[in-house]
């Protein structure tokens, strides 16, 4: 199924997605259950719909991502993560989120990353790390720089 988020247009197989997620990987507490991770658990439950919508619509359940990587949470208690999925597809069209540097580096463009929602940016890249060894391909990554609030006591 085609989708356009600004200016990424990729081809999602989303069934392939939501079974794979649906019979594998971890949610984020069975993976590690540091305070960061159980704040992302119940955090992502308590997004607003288009979030929400956004992962339904590409077959993803956000409590099962690869990597949940928190940066730190301000004065207002808004937690800042960097997430990583795997989605079954490919990129039809887009300006990617890295940029070479360098003979083998990379550089994350967070301008290139599109709006779901305030404080919530997704980018698309072939550049697949974390990958589980029976994800099915073609396989395209799904980052995501997150806002989310503090919510555990």
């Amino acid at each position: 199924m085609l989708f356009e988020f600004g200016n990424f247009r990729v081809d999602i197989d989303v069934e392939s997605t939501k079974e794979f997620y649906s019979l594998h990987g971890k949610n984020v507490l069975e993976d590690c259950g540091c305070a960061n991770c159980r704040n992302y658990f119940e955090a992502i439950s308590k997004v607003s719909d288009n979030v929400k919508n956004f992962f339904v619509s590409i077959g993803i359940d956000p409590q099962k991502t690869p990597e949940a990587t928190w940066w730190n949470t301000d004065e207002n208690g808004i937690a800042f993560y960097s997430l990583i999925f795997h989605v079954v597809g490919r990129i039809v069209d887009a300006v990617d989120i890295y940029k070479s540097v360098g003979d083998n580096g990379f550089l994350k463009m967070p301008e290139n990353f599109y709006d779901i929602d305030k404080g919530f940016k997704v980018g698309f890249t072939s550049k697949n790390v974390l990958l589980e060894k029976d994800f099915p391909k073609p396989c395209i990554q799904l980052e995501i720089d997150a806002h989310l609030p503090w919510v555990l006591d």
